[in-house]
């Protein structure tokens, strides 16, 4: 009987570790509009302890646009999965709202990126351990 106390126990610790990673300070809009310009202003990561955010420098303007036809333009963003995207699309599942960019043949780059937008804010998140984020406001 001891076996099934402990093995109760420790899927319950488990259970609630899962529901503590969640985000929940990020509350998406059900239909995220990512359509239009966005200029790349921080980014936000974890060293372990805290979490730092990073003002991202503004000279030169990095910044990414969105379609409603499904494209993705990119200015200055460098080597990121962002500047080596032509396409993209939104995925809604009961967790939250994802952003998929895809290359010139239709392959994912990268990691599902969580998209949270709050006013003319986007928040882009991929799957990190410890939490991280890049963010941008909308310039048109």
């Amino acid at each position: 009987m001891t076996h099934i106390k402990r093995l109760s126990f420790f899927s319950g610790m488990l259970l609630i570790g899962l529901w503590g990673c969640s985000q929940e300070d990020a509350q998406p809009t059900p239909n995220p509009s990512i359509v239009g310009s966005w200029l790349f202003v921080e980014y936000g990561y974890s060293p372990g302890a805290g979490y730092i955010v990073k003002k991202a420098p503004l000279i030169p303007p990095q910044a990414v646009s969105f379609t409603a036809q499904g494209e993705v333009a990119t200015v200055n963003m460098g080597k990121s999965a962002l500047a080596q995207a032509r396409t993209y699309r939104i995925d809604s599942t009961r967790y939250g709202t994802y952003l998929i960019i895809l290359d010139s043949t239709q392959r994912q780059i990268g990691y599902s990126l969580f998209v949270s937008i709050r006013n003319d804010t986007l928040r882009l998140s991929p799957p990190c351990i410890e939490g991280c984020h890049s963010g941008y406001v909308r310039i048109r």
